[in-house]
């Protein structure tokens, strides 16, 4: 929500004059700032732990398995559990993803990948 506040002011808002530009984004710097001060935001991002570099790696199983990489996907996947395992949820239509697209065999293959890595 925040975020989308941001690139609204940042890129949406008409900038016909530079003065209006101007104004937009030192409120999307405000706005930014507002955020980092606030306790509870950064309480709450700290309580992430590693959610984010988790899913770093699910997003790049994602591109992998849209690019017809199911292996190099798998690995990816591998990776996000190892870190944290809220990545479990997402293991079921991984794999349905994996059976409907490429088959049996890469479904095999891309369960060793999960199990060995």
């Amino acid at each position: 929500m925040f975020v989308a506040k941001i690139s609204y002011l940042y890129f949406v808002c008409d900038m016909s004059s530079s003065t209006k530009k101007q104004r937009t984004h030192n409120k999307a710097q405000m706005v930014a700032f507002v955020l980092m001060a606030n306790m509870d935001d950064r309480l709450l991002s700290t309580m992430a732990f590693n959610d984010q570099i988790m899913m770093l790696y699910l997003l790049v199983c994602i591109y992998y398995c849209i690019n017809n990489h199911p292996l190099k996907a798998s690995a990816f996947l591998a990776i996000a559990l190892s870190i944290k395992s809220g990545a479990f949820l997402f293991v079921p239509s991984f794999l349905g993803v994996i059976f409907i697209n490429y088959g049996t065999f890469a479904l095999f293959k891309s369960l060793n990948v999960l199990i060995w890595v």
